[in-house]
């Protein structure tokens, strides 16, 4: 007798239906398994190539030196940064340093000098150079407490977009580039213990700018800005989680110059943290109170707020954006004595490094700039895009190439802009 085979649809369906859930379950677990891969391996990229590329150690009497050697040759169309009378000229820039670093059991001691100088076709008016020198000691105490101890120069003469100074008649521009001199002393410690974190930074710097005359013939006395600037800094952290940290940090300082009518006093405070919303993002933020009293104007106070977010768009990719808002104060000239007004400052920065190839560096840098007095009768909006190739030939050599435009409407100053472009090579030597 015929008897009808039972269907084995349901069977087969059932089997399907496994099949796929095993599916999704590994497809899960891989995309888990990549996406931790790739938290493992946050660091940004500019950092990690710095770290695979840094120049050759030479170890001299228990020394670890880094020598360095640079030269570029390039081209600005701007090199004075005017708004009319523009200058183009080739340029060439010879750099050297060297980093030395001796280690002797917890403790650190550090020794770094350089210098650049670089030539304009314009002449020796317009040479630019750049010298510092400095020496820093680390010591641990204890297993919680690190003390670090510095002291440095710097010589800089270089062309500069706020190269001059408003008076009566509007924006009279320096016939030289700016000058100046600096020996800062800083002091600063860190207490450790895990969870929670102090500290604490100390700087006082001796400045000194050489007078400048303008392309009218005015002598300008630069003792505005020559004098002492002290500044101190706490910050308190509080590790919640490994991925979740708040802190509250406050700033103080005062700088004191020859005129003493551009004296200034400083103070903030703010709160925040820093997180992760996502396995290939860090971001913090902060918010706060800073005021800045001049000796003879006004006073600057209000909200401050400053906010940064990084994402690890895969291994060879890391994109940085920053953005804050501060006060500072615009010196101007009236009747013959220096002014200081207070002025909001806004910077917002976007940058993007790339690896394509392990010798090989590639970063963008995209910023925005805006300061507005608080009178209003004064508004600078600066704008400026950047591209740096850096390819490392050999363990000794390394080849850069860099694009730089700027470009700034001010109502004072008038509308700037300015192309570069460099060329060369570095080596360790």
């Amino acid at each position: 007798m015929f008897r009808p085979r039972a269907s084995t649809l349901p069977e087969t369906s059932s089997r399907i239906n496994c099949s796929c859930l095993v599916a999704l379950v590994s497809l899960g677990a891989t995309l888990l398994a990549i996406g931790e891969a790739l938290a493992s391996e946050r660091i940004e990229v500019a950092q990690r190539f710095l770290q695979n590329n840094q120049p050759r150690v030479v170890a001299v009497e228990g020394w670890q030196l880094r020598p360095l050697a640079e030269l570029r040759v390039g081209y600005t169309d701007n090199v004075e940064w005017r708004s009319e009378q523009k200058t183009a000229t080739p340029e060439a820039t010879l750099r050297g340093s060297i980093d030395a670093t001796r280690e002797a059991g917890p403790h650190l001691a550090q020794i770094r000098g350089s210098h650049a100088t670089t030539l304009y076709g314009e002449g020796s008016t317009r040479t630019a150079s750049n010298t510092s020198l400095g020496a820093a000691i680390t010591m641990r105490p204890s297993l919680h407490l690190q003390l670090r101890a510095s002291i440095g120069y710097d010589a800089v003469r270089e062309p500069s977009a706020s190269n001059g100074i408003e008076d009566e008649t509007g924006f009279a521009t320096y016939a030289r580039f700016s000058a100046y001199q600096r020996l800062p002393i800083g002091l600063s410690l860190v207490y450790d213990l895990g969870r929670y974190r102090l500290e604490v930074d100390a700087e006082s710097g001796s400045v000194y700018y050489d007078d400048q005359v303008t392309v009218t013939g005015d002598e300008i006395p630069q003792d505005f800005r020559s004098g002492w600037e002290h500044d101190v800094r706490a910050r308190a952290t509080w590790s919640i989680h490994p991925s979740l940290e708040a802190f509250v940090e406050s700033a103080i300082g005062f700088d004191r110059y020859l005129n003493d009518t551009a004296d200034t006093d400083r103070f903030s405070i703010a709160a925040g943290g820093r997180f992760d919303p996502h396995p290939l993002l860090r971001a913090s933020v902060q918010a706060g109170f800073a005021q800045q009293a001049f000796r003879i104007a006004d006073q600057a106070s209000g909200v401050v707020v400053a906010g940064e977010l990084t994402w690890f768009m895969s291994p060879l990719v890391t994109i940085g954006l920053d953005a804050r808002r501060d006060f500072r104060g615009n010196v101007t000239t009236s009747g013959g004595a220096f002014l200081t007004e207070p002025a909001t400052s806004d910077r917002v920065a976007l940058t993007a490094d790339w690896e394509p190839v392990r010798q090989m560096l590639v970063s963008f840098r995209s910023a925005w700039a805006q300061d507005t007095t608080r009178s209003g009768n004064r508004r600078d909006t600066g704008y400026s895009l950047a591209l740096q190739t850096r390819y490392v030939l050999t363990d000794r050599l390394e080849a850069v190439l860099e694009l730089e435009h700027e470009t700034g409407q001010s109502s004072v100053i008038g509308d700037v802009s300015r192309n570069r472009i460099s060329i060369g090579v570095a080596s360790s030597y």
